[in-house]
């Protein structure tokens, strides 16, 4: 009887050890696919053991950075439209997650305050109203274009102020 005992708690355990080795190749399998960029991968969940909570960790890792992509490519696809007003909610975000949006908030942002001073200076001039200019103080390329914007109104400026001196 005791051999028996022994034998069934034996199976038992290579039956435990097959599955927990299972539930390992799952979790390695899925941790590979994610850096890959795979975030579409299934893996069927067996049942409950050990490295279940790992393996359902590494869903719940893959199902959140599937909705925070999900939201980078509204924002982006709406920039690409144009909209830059649309902004993802960080609410709901921490870690490297608030980060990244925090940051695609940030150059939105930066993006339609810059085209808006623009378009007001430039709405200005087509009006006839050489009086706007752009003030905010940008780096890169937006600072080139205040300049340039800028220095567009001060030669249109010149020009009429000179017209004005011929006519007078």
């Amino acid at each position: 009887a005791y051999v028996v005992f022994e034998s069934v708690i034996l199976i038992y355990l290579a039956l435990q050890l097959r599955t927990e080795g299972i539930e390992a190749a799952k979790v390695a399998f899925l941790a590979e696919r994610i850096t890959q960029g795979d975030l579409n991968s299934n893996v069927a969940r067996g049942k409950e053991t050990g490295s279940e909570g790992m393996l359902a960790s590494m869903i719940a890792m893959q199902d959140s950075l599937s909705r925070l992509v999900t939201e980078i490519e509204v924002i982006v696809d709406a920039a690409v439209q144009g909209d830059f007003s649309k902004k993802i909610d960080l609410s709901n975000k921490s870690g490297f997650g608030n980060k990244i949006c925090g940051l695609l908030n940030q150059l939105s942002q930066t993006t339609e305050v810059g085209l808006n001073d623009v378009m007001r200076v430039t709405n200005a001039l087509a009006a006839g109203d050489l009086t706007q200019k752009i003030t905010e103080d940008y780096p890169g390329v937006f600072g080139k274009t205040k300049n340039d914007v800028n220095n567009t109104v001060d030669s249109l400026t010149r020009i009429v102020g000179e017209i004005h001196q011929i006519v007078d």
